[in-house]
């Protein structure tokens, strides 16, 4: 509570006794008393059901009830009603059509043509007209209730307020860009380098085990960094029997579509990378090979599947959550990289969590936000996107391995986007391809997304060159909070579309149907449940089909969190069966460093049963991790296994220590292994660092006080401690020095960071850019300098002559507009008059009321007033500034 308003609290008392003071008040003219004491004042709080619209308000206990002020009121209303120098006569407009007038004196006032007597303890003090609120309510469109105890004046409106419709209004113009100034966001650039001192992580280690095929020695290397004036990318798997996995890639993003150059692109790669999904035919795959687009990094389309992939350490478990639900899941897959390629997504905002359980119990999480639209682009505009790979196949190959037979067949890859209008996108591609044992063959497509009625669509012709044909529609809308996404498609010919079925090796399809629906349930006590189905039935060209139908849902249910999936997976044609499966996941926290994690997996059908049950314990300590895992496996046949694991975290390096035993067989294992990496830090230079820097870029941010404004910092300027940077990995605090390293940004895709400066060292600061974005890059580490300029904190007090004398004028909106550029920076007084403006820049300002709030109230400065915010800033009370009435009606 403001010390202001406290000091209303212990009136409460004179607001009850104030009818017996009713007699011991002298009487005035017609209609007017004298009004009550100060000691009788009561400060309130204004508001509607949905806004705030003043902190504070001067009020009296009366005889009448709680006394309000005519002209004060009005202005907060943004009501055109003034009150006149002698204090006892009023006038304005509440609409074009409603004239307002009131007669002290008389002791009445006019409503349009409506006559209404003022009523008991009409006053006047200091310049304003008090009267009772149940006479306020026949004056102006609203209702009120005053509540003394909790010092709050409750408005309801008989319509739109003035003062919200404006503030409407202004926000409208602020979605369009308009008359208002937009949130703005800093493109931090950091140039690719010929060369650069690569991040390196280096795992190596040693099984043992009762059996010689459980024993076995491994070394991985994994680095990244700059090369050729591209962000570099490598890993170097080895093994006892020698070198088995070995990815480089070359890679240049820009986030303004400049990665080539002239020649644009968003995105371009070489070496180990994947193709993009077509509309019908061929899916994403990855392999060697080129990579090329000019799509927007953050554009997702609700029309292709949403692509995960990233760097993984060994043996690591990942889970994949959208917006609440358990999406998928697996094991970490070799060459030190994950992929999640079949994700489809309705319209809209979605929360991705990808969490990674480590085989020593640590658990780390990415968080990333996807917006998926309709992929409509702007008129004009065009999206290319390009790929040419051997799939499934590594840069370099070092030994034989469980190929698909593809042959060496190259997988091309050409789709283009073309905005034609607001509404519509006309898209093609050409793609040529060998599915999985099937025949090579060319495929085209055309097709057109729109929007209809709320409703995104796509649909899609296509052809192949062995005769095949196909044709697809796509609908995906947003109702009331529901997701909702559609597809049917039907093909002829033999045409194979891998979109719809990628694991089917090349078989021939005849019909494709999937549905999807999301949505947020609320639950008692304020919880929400997110829930997901999904349908999806595939035909083949020879009968056979096959649907898969799944529901999810999850909760908090006391302190578990719980993820409960229902899945039917049916087959018919020369084999006809189903299965019925239902699996629960739990994640409960014990204590603080304890989390227990529970999975079940039943058979409903068939041989009921369990499929996989395990019980998982996690515990954090300050220098490492452990975990314990029981496990379950069906056969044949079953397994049950006890595994134990521990990491070690010391200063230079990571040891960790695993060992496991199987009920069933009574085999036993254990390993250990060894992990250090090597990076760029804070203020050492380059040297020995935390083990996740070769995953994901990171920035060293400097905070500072830059004096020359060139927006570099040079020795000699101040840093500024203190300042909160929030990334897509959480939030981090500048030290004493203005240095903080920011981990985990991501790559590939923009990071956001926000800047707050309310907790740092420096106490005037100017207003910060919205946002900063930038591109992270794998293994480097982004020099990212914030500059900040000291600012001001004007403090304005506006008075007005009235027959009591000069007092102060509230509920007046005030400007500071800069000498040059115009730039303005209002503030509205309070109800002592002062108007406090924050964040200031240096320079020279003109003092000026807001222009139709003054011509509103025939409102006008005595004289032209202007304030100077030196270079340094700091705090500046202006001598008051006095206006006065001005009578040109």
């Amino acid at each position: 509570m403001k010390p202001a308003r406290a000091a209303g609290c212990g009136l409460l008392l004179a607001t009850i006794s104030a009818p017996v003071m009713a007699s011991a008040q002298a009487s005035g003219p017609a209609g007017v008393t004298t009004c009550p004491p100060e000691d009788m004042l009561l400060w309130l709080e204004v508001r509607t059901d949905t806004d705030l619209l003043a902190e504070t308000m001067d009020a009296y206990a009366g005889a009448g009830g709680t006394l309000l002020p005519l002209g004060q009121f009005a202005r907060i209303l943004d009501l055109g009603i003034v009150v006149a120098a002698d204090g006892r006569h009023a006038s304005g407009a509440i609409d074009p059509r409603t004239q307002v007038t009131v007669d002290l004196d008389a002791g009445t006032a006019q409503v349009g043509t409506t006559k209404v007597a003022l009523g008991p303890g009409a006053c006047v003090r200091k310049g304003d007209i008090y009267l009772a609120a149940e006479t306020m309510e026949t004056l102006l469109p609203v209702r009120l209730r005053v509540a003394a105890d909790a010092q709050l004046l409750q408005v309801t409106p008989m319509g739109v307020l003035p003062m919200v419709r404006n503030r409407q209004v202004a926000e409208r113009r602020a979605a369009l860009s308009q008359l208002a100034r937009a949130e703005t966001a800093v493109l931090a650039r950091d140039p690719y380098r010929l060369l650069s001192i690569p991040a390196v992580e280096v795992n190596a280690g040693q099984r043992f085990g009762s059996d010689a095929a459980l024993q076995s020695r491994w070394l991985g290397v994994r680095a990244a960094g700059d090369l050729a004036f591209a962000g570099f990318r490598g890993f170097v798997g080895l093994d006892s029997a020698g070198a088995t996995n070995v990815q480089l890639t070359l890679e240049r993003t820009s986030a303004d579509n400049r990665a080539l150059g002239m020649l644009g692109g968003s995105r371009v790669a070489i070496g180990d990378v994947a193709t993009p999904d077509a509309q019908l035919g061929a899916r994403s795959v990855p392999g060697r090979g080129i990579f090329y687009s000019s799509a927007p990094l953050q554009s997702f389309d609700f029309s292709h599947p949403l692509v995960l992939e990233g760097d993984v350490a060994d043996g690591e478990q990942i889970e994949v959550y959208v917006d609440g639900t358990l999406r998928a899941g697996r094991a970490a897959a070799s060459g030190g990289r994950y992929r999640f390629d079949n994700l489809s997504l309705g319209i809209g905002d979605h929360q991705v969590r990808i969490l990674f359980y480590g085989p020593q119990g640590q658990v780390r999480e990415d968080v990333r936000s996807f917006q998926l639209g309709s992929g409509l682009l702007q008129p004009g505009q065009t999206a290319i996107r390009f790929s040419v790979v051997q799939p499934e196949r590594p840069l370099l190959r070092m030994e034989d391995g469980p190929w698909p037979r593809t042959g060496n067949a190259l997988r091309v890859v050409a789709l283009v986007d073309r905005g034609l209008s607001r509404r519509i996108t006309a898209h093609a591609g050409l793609t040529r391809f060998r599915p999985w044992y099937g025949q090579e063959r060319l495929a085209g497509t055309a097709g057109i997304k729109a929007m209809l009625a709320g409703a995104a669509l796509d649909g899609v012709l296509g052809l192949d060159s062995r005769g095949g044909r196909a044709a697809s529609l796509l609908a995906g809308s947003r109702i009331r909070g529901v997701s909702v996404r559609m597809l049917h498609a039907e093909y002829a010919g033999g045409f194979v579309d891998e979109t719809r079925d990628p694991m089917s090796g090349g078989v021939a399809l005849r019909r494709a149907t999937e549905a999807q629906v999301d949505l947020v349930a609320p639950l008692p006590g304020g919880q929400r449940m997110p829930i997901a189905f999904d349908l999806r039935r595939i035909e083949q060209q020879d009968g056979t089909h096959r649907i898969e139908a799944n529901a999810r849902a999850a909760a908090m249910v006391g302190t578990s969190y719980v993820n409960v999936m229902v899945s039917r997976q049916g087959w018919g044609g020369g084999i006809a069966g189903a299965q019925h499966l239902a699996s629960v996941e739990t994640s409960t926290p014990l204590a603080a460093a304890l989390q227990l994690r529970t999975g079940l997996a039943y058979r409903i059908t068939g041989r009921r049963g369990i499929e996989s049950a395990y019980v998982s314990t996690q515990i954090a300590m300050p220098q490492g991790d452990m975990q314990f895992i029981l496990s379950r496996q069906s056969g044949p046949p079953s397994r049950l296994r006890l595994d134990a694991s521990y990491r070690h975290r010391f200063r230079r390096f990571d040891l960790s220590t695993a060992a496991g035993y199987d009920v069933r067989t009574r085999s036993w294992r254990a390993a250990l292994q060894v992990t250090f990496a090597f990076a760029q830090t804070v203020r050492q230079g380059y040297g020995l660092a935390p083990t996740s820097v070769g995953m994901s870029g990171r920035a060293a941010i400097r905070t500072f006080l830059d004096a020359n404004g060139d927006g570099h910092w040079q020795p000699g300027e101040k840093a500024v401690g203190g300042v909160q940077v929030y990334t897509p990995a959480g939030t981090v605090m500048t030290d004493a020095h203005g240095q903080v390293l920011a981990e985990d940004l991501g790559d590939t895709l923009p990071a956001q960071l926000r800047v707050d400066v309310s907790q740092s060292s420096e106490l005037y600061l100017a207003e910060m850019p919205g946002a900063i974005r930038l591109v992270p890059r794998r293994g480097r580490t982004t020099p990212l300098e914030i500059p900040l300029r000291a600012a001001g904190e004007v403090e304005v007090k506006l008075h007005v002559a009235t027959a009591d004398g000069t007092q102060p004028l509230t509920a007046v909106t005030i400007e500071l507009v800069a000498e040059h550029g115009g730039t303005s920076f209002p503030a509205r007084t309070d109800n002592l008059g002062t108007a406090v403006f924050g964040g200031i820049p240096p320079g020279r300002y003109l003092v000026r009321l807001l222009p139709a709030q003054a011509a509103q109230l025939h409102l006008a400065l005595q004289a032209p007033e202007a304030v100077d915010v030196p270079a340094e800033g700091g705090f500046l009370r202006v001598k008051p500034i006095l206006a006065h009435w001005v009578d040109d009606r």
